[in-house]
């Protein structure tokens, strides 16, 4: 279904499992688990095929943020995280949803981490999964060199020169994706998402746009919900550096770090089992 939030915009939305269900002969409200898809340019079809399991914890909202999959386009200048962060609360309002607990993956945790900022008393808890406070492209290059030698590192740098180029995007999913997990090889994201818009990426990760210039560490300080970071050493991308750091700047939270060894970017392809167990933990931790 499509959900109009506080401007119009229409954003695809799909929930899963009940928000209330009857125990004891009594009417018990179920936490909401909002989830946040990575990208940008891509839609939350990866998020729902790992997570769905958890509906036996939670009603599960997921959601294609403004500008990808199935949701409104709109226009360029509404594609910045102060926009889709907003885009949280009021598709929350829209639906009904009181003290989520929301989770950013990757692009979707830098998202997460503005919301959180922006609204602190809006969320019940934080689940930032393979992300970071900032874009650091020289840990980056040096990582995917450690990892994949020249071919990987001339890969990743011309896919930052232009991130919504087809052609470099695909020299990069051959040379450099294979790093992104440590075990099963991951997915070409372009072969299992449902629509794709590489506008989105390349107008957000373009040179001197928000995705290269943002540093959520100050604004951070405001977050003070309960959060759970996941991290993978071994992430070539939200390299584990930029993890610690994001551990550090959330000094007003109560914070569970999860860093996992032999993990890379979106530590759930390496340790399915870990993951879920620790999500549905944390979710029962905060009914």
């Amino acid at each position: 279904m499509k959900v109009a939030v506080d401007d119009g915009t229409r954003l695809f939305v799909d929930v899963v499992g009940p928000g209330v269900v009857a125990r004891h002969g009594e009417l018990v409200d179920r936490p909401s688990f909002v989830m946040l898809h990575g990208g940008p340019g891509y839609d939350h079809s990866n998020l729902r095929r790992f997570h769905m399991p958890l509906a036996h914890a939670a009603r599960l909202v997921f959601f294609d943020q403004r500008g990808h999959g199935r949701s409104d386009r709109g226009v360029p200048g509404n594609w910045t995280l102060e926009r889709w962060a907003d885009d949280v609360k009021s598709l929350c309002d829209a639906l009904g949803i009181e003290k989520p607990i929301v989770m950013g993956a990757s692009f979707g945790g830098m998202v997460a981490q503005t919301y959180a900022a922006r609204h602190p008393d809006h969320p019940r808890a934080l689940v930032l999964h393979s992300t970071a406070a900032r874009f650091n492209y020289d840990r980056i290059i040096a990582r995917m060199a450690a990892l994949g030698g020249a071919e990987a590192r001339a890969a990743a740098v011309a896919l930052w020169e232009d991130p919504g180029d087809p052609e470099r995007l695909t020299r990069y999913t051959e040379h450099c994706m294979r790093y992104y997990t440590v075990g099963t090889p991951a997915s070409d994201p372009r072969r299992v998402a449902v629509e794709v818009n590489l506008d989105v990426l390349r107008y957000f990760y373009a040179p001197g746009r928000e995705g290269r210039t943002m540093d959520l560490t100050a604004t951070n300080k405001a977050i003070t919900c309960d959060t759970l970071v996941i991290a993978g050493v071994d992430d070539p991308i939200t390299v584990i550096e930029e993890a610690d750091a994001l551990v550090d700047s959330l000094c007003n939270a109560r914070v569970d770090y999860l860093r996992v060894e032999r993990a890379g970017h979106g530590v759930h392809h390496d340790h399915p089992d870990l993951i879920r167990h620790r999500l549905k933990q944390f979710i029962k931790d905060h009914p």
